[in-house]
Order: C-alpha cells, then structure tokens, then sequence
C-alpha cells in the first residue's frame, strides 16, 4: 500500500521533481544564467498553485458528492493470441520504418562514432514520432508475455533501436514508464526495501546512460565549452554534471521567457502536438531561440509551449489541467500502462512537455486501442 498510495501518487512525483528543479537551478552551474531567483520561486509557486488546486477540488468535490452506489469492478485478463498480434504488427511497422529511414538517409547517428558518415541525431529519419511511440508500447507490452526469453529479446530490440538513433530521452522515457509498470504490476508484493534499491538502480544507470549518451553525441569537453560551465562545478563527476545540467538548464530557460510578453495564442502547443510533416509554427521557435541565455542550452521544461502562448496565465492553468487529469486517470482508470506511461511524463517535466507531444500522444492513441482489443473481463467484483 506505501508503493500504491507514495511513489506511485502523481502529486508525490510532481513535488519531488519540482523541488528537484528548484535546488539544483538555484546552483547556478553557468556563467550565461541570470540570478533571478525571486522570478524561479514565483514560477514554481504558481505551478504548484495550479496543480495542486486541479487536484484537490476535484478530490474535495467527488468526495463530496459521492454516490452511495457501489459499482461493480471489471476485472480484465490479457488475450494472448491479440497479445501476440499486437506485438507482431508493432515489429513490423517499426522495421519498416527503420527500412524506409536507412533507404532515404543512410546508416542511423550512432555510427557516426565509428566513422561511418550520417547525418545528426536532429535530422536523420522520417516518422520518429510513431517509431519512438511505437518502441515505448513494444518496450512495455513485452513485460505480458510469460515468457522471459521473448521478453528480454525484445526489449533488447527495442534498446538497440533507441541506441542507433542517439535517442537519450526516449531511452530514459522508455525504462521510466517500464520500472512504473513493473511497479503497478506488483504494488501488492513488492518490498520497500526491494523498491529503494530499484529506484536507486534506475537512478545510477541514468546518471550513466547520460554520461556516456553525451560523450558520443556532444562530448564532456565540448558540452563544458558550449554552457560555459563555471569553473566551481569542472570538479564534478561528468555524470553528475550532465545531470544537474539536464535540470536546471531548460528551468532557467523558462525563468528567462517568463520576463517577455510576446504571445502566441496556441501555435506553439499545437505545433507540438503534431507530427513533423504537418508544423506550421516556425515563428515561435525563432523567438524562442533568439531570447535563450545560451543558444546551446535549447530545452525549456513542460512550460516552454505554453509560456509561449499565454505567459504567465499559462502556467496556472496548464498546471490546473494536469492536476485534474491526474485525479481522473488515477480515479477511474485501470489501465497500468496508461498510468506508468503518464508517471513517466510526470517524472521528465524538468526537461520537456511530454504531455502534449505527438509521440506521447500517439502512444497514448496506441495503448488506448490495445486496452480495447487485447484484455477481456474474466469476473466482476463489487468496490
């Protein structure tokens, strides 16, 4: 019940990574940030404002106004054979994809460091966003099959592919959701002490896995050269230094967009949300780049889109929807994958809005469609 009712609580997830953001930006790691800590606290006031206000009214009203009925509660098991099929389409759009990226572009980004010519991780390939949302639902829906040898292999797969296309985020995107999933699926047995050490475990083989990402794809040299790292923090192990950049860097990009009032109404949250061959908005992009305290440092957390759009009021009702959309998920849905899939989204709002982005979007489409297709109630049992 701790694993259900803590580390699986969305406004337990979203107040330790904010409260992450806020003492590690506060650091101050470039020489290119501006001291705005009063602007920092107030962005992080009203986010927790919002939030916190979506999901507690709503708790406070359906509380309220429960109803005295009790419902009956489905209770769904996996079809194999649909399982089966599932995973079967999921590989073959995913080879041909990789097909179709390997006959227009060449060879994927990594081997470009092992002096292959390519081109960047930025531009090589067509359809990533189906192709990273189709590898996150293979990655988890692997975890069903009973039998390990399928599913290391496929996970394996899944890992390769993420690696040749020099995907970090969606490599750490991808085994948050699975490590959620796998929490959901044993809330009931799982140990504390089993718990702390897996999450330790995730939390050393990020810090590696962006280490090593970066050095292949930046170099620690040329990333220290670049965000005019101060001199203070050079003695910092480069995982740590990667990591502490990864937070606070695109959190005091949105402590320097706050300060400006030119708003876009929309283009730039709906640019985000679809796929590459359909965005319109390259105005706000251009803005975006031209206000930025280093052009190297580009990401700007779940707030970018949005600050865009309607500034400050954006904050407070983003914020507002998410808290709701939480309560709701968490109240009335049954789905873990759908839940582990939005932890996972929750746990990188430090980096980027994975909420309204077309791959994350489109996975959601995906595993909303599996929910219907491959699991069947097998009995019902009053709450």
């Amino acid at each position: 019940m701790l694993v259900q009712r803590i580390f699986l609580s969305p406004p337990f997830i979203f107040a330790i990574i904010w409260i992450l953001m806020l003492s590690i930006s506060m650091l101050n790691i470039s020489y290119s940030f501006s001291d705005e800590v009063d602007v920092l606290i107030f962005i992080a006031t009203l986010s927790f404002l919002g939030y916190f206000l979506g999901y507690f009214s709503l708790l406070l009203f359906t509380n309220k106004y429960k109803s005295p009925i009790r419902y009956k509660n489905i209770i769904h098991k996996i079809d194999i054979k649909k399982l089966q099929g599932a995973l079967l389409a999921s590989v073959f759009f995913i080879c041909s994809i990789l097909i179709i990226n390997f006959y227009l572009d060449g060879y994927p980004p990594f081997f470009s460091n092992l002096g292959v010519e390519t081109k960047n991780y930025v531009e090589y390939g067509r359809m990533k966003g189906v192709l990273f949302a189709l590898i996150v639902f293979l990655f988890l829906i692997s975890s069903l099959f009973k039998t390990k040898t399928v599913d290391v292999l496929i996970k394996l797969f899944c890992f390769g592919v993420l690696v040749l296309y020099l995907s970090r985020g969606f490599v750490i995107f991808t085994l948050l959701s699975w490590l959620f999933f796998y929490l959901f699926e044993n809330k009931k047995t799982i140990s504390l002490l089993k718990l702390i050490f897996m999450i330790t475990c995730a939390f050393i083989f990020i810090l590696i896995l962006m280490s090593v990402a970066g050095e292949y794809r930046t170099g620690t040299a040329s990333f220290i050269k670049a965000l005019e790292i101060k001199d203070s923090f050079l003695d910092l192990d480069p995982e740590i230094l990667w990591l502490v950049s990864y937070i606070s860097m695109p959190t005091i990009n949105i402590v320097e967009l706050v300060q400006y009032q030119q708003y876009f109404m929309g283009k730039a949250t709906v640019n985000a949300m679809l796929p590459g061959f359909m965005n319109f908005d390259s105005e706000s992009r251009e803005f975006y780049a031209s206000i930025l305290p280093n052009e190297h440092n580009t990401a700007g957390t779940y707030l970018k889109n949005v600050v865009l759009d309607f500034g400050i009021l954006g904050i407070l009702i983003y914020n507002y929807l998410i808290g709701i959309f939480s309560y709701l998920l968490f109240k009335y849905s049954s789905s873990s994958l759908i839940k582990s899939v939005f932890l996972a989204e929750l746990s990188l709002l430090f980096f980027a809005d994975f909420f309204l982005f077309f791959p994350t979007l489109f996975l959601l489409f995906v595993l909303i469609l599996f929910n219907k297709y491959a699991f069947y109630p097998i009995n019902t049992a009053l709450n």
